[in-house]
């Protein structure tokens, strides 16, 4: 099998080298060779430098498009580097390379889509916003495709290049909820495991500086996604929707 670490990243030239390296190190005790593909939605700062001279290849942005413009980016150059599955982070060091061996098991499995799920126990940092808000998303989510899902927004997913090739975000906010629903419509398959998580240890998310408007703005995207693949929500999921599926968060 071959494997491509993946990113997008804006101004994270303080965490990205060691990320880079992080994971690079992991790989290598497992036998695993790894390419690495980092796309700069039009940072500003050293990130660009620090990635390449982490032995990252990258593609950048000269001004921001977005993370899912950055993300369907991602896919193209996916699918360009010939690899079989796609090891997908976040370039903040929130997540964790010791997991890394979870996500190979699962691609010798034969699935297709991988999530890691960040809210089997309630992370410490998590704001009551944060969290709450993670958990409403995620039961839009599974509602729409009749599947459990815990963590719909988790950034830390490994995919296959079947599911990288058919595939393509159109929502303009974030490709997290999206590519789950496309991807269970499409019929590929997909499952969780727990994951750790950290703290961002520099700078601030560019995802959720406004939490109101981004969950407004992601759940008017579910509903554009919703009519375009006729599925329907017999509800709007409040805070004990999902039971009937997902049983207690």
């Amino acid at each position: 099998m071959k494997y491509l670490l993946s990113m997008s990243a804006r101004n994270e030239a303080e965490s990205i080298a060691d990320v880079i390296s992080g994971f690079r190190l992991k790989a290598q005790e497992m036998g695993l060779v790894l390419q690495i593909h980092v796309v700069d939605d039009g940072s500003t700062d050293l990130t660009m430098a620090r990635a390449i001279s982490a032995g990252a290849s990258m593609y950048r942005f000269q001004a921001p498009v977005g993370l899912a413009a950055a993300f369907n980016k991602e896919l193209s150059l996916a699918v360009e580097s010939g690899a079989d599955y796609v090891i997908h982070i976040d370039a903040d060091g929130q997540h964790s390379p010791y997991d890394l061996p979870k996500f190979i098991q699962k691609t010798l499995d034969g699935y297709d889509l991988i999530l890691g799920n960040r809210l089997h126990i309630r992370p410490e940092f998590f704001a009551d916003w944060q969290y709450h808000g993670n958990i409403f998303l995620s039961e839009v989510v599974s509602a729409l495709i009749g599947k459990c899902i815990t963590d719909s927004q988790t950034g830390y997913r490994v995919f296959s290049r079947a599911l990288a090739t058919a595939i393509r975000i159109k929502g303009t906010i974030t490709y997290t909820q999206e590519q789950i629903v496309r991807a269970v419509h499409g019929s590929f398959s997909i499952t969780e495991i727990p994951v750790l998580t950290y703290p961002r240890r520099y700078g601030t998310s560019r995802v959720v500086s406004d939490p109101l408007n981004y969950l407004a703005c992601v759940f008017r995207d579910l509903q554009s996604l919703a009519r375009e693949l006729g599925l329907t929500l017999s509800r709007v999921p409040g805070a004990t929707h999902a039971e009937d599926i997902c049983g207690q968060v």
